[in-house]
């Protein structure tokens, strides 16, 4: 784990990614925002999230949410998978998303799984892009 709490994989990734609860300041001028849902996207620094907003932004846009070199491990986007879980719910998603909480008990973004059909989509789900 190289110093990496595992509990807060379990209960609190509000600092492994971009969640509506994760507070952060975007410096990066490549970096890449939305602030609706993906429709149109703004390039440069964000600036500063201080309140509970959703913010959807491009992979490796903070140093902050690099964990092990690995970047964007939780939130901004449910990873889609091909987990299996059952015949009528073949995929799965991972990983919380950019409007959802990194506390919540109901999300718990860094382990949470929610199962899917192979017909859902949804700007809240994805690939998830790492960067390392």
């Amino acid at each position: 784990t190289k110093g990496t709490a595992q509990e807060d994989l379990k209960n609190n990734s509000t600092n492994w990614g971009n969640h509506v609860d994760s507070f952060w300041n975007i410096t990066n001028a490549n970096s890449k925002y939305s602030i609706d849902n993906g429709r149109n996207w703004t390039k440069g620094a964000y600036g500063k999230k201080d309140s509970a907003e959703s913010v959807l932004l491009s992979t490796g846009a903070s140093e902050t949410f690099s964990k092990q070199g690995i970047y964007d491990i939780a939130g901004n986007v449910w990873e889609w998978t091909l987990e299996y879980t059952s015949d009528f719910f073949p995929c799965a998603s991972r990983g919380g998303y950019y409007g959802g909480s990194g506390s919540d008990s109901y999300y718990y973004p860094a382990v949470r799984r929610d199962v899917k059909s192979t017909t859902d989509y949804g700007e809240y789900l994805g690939f998830r892009g790492s960067l390392y």
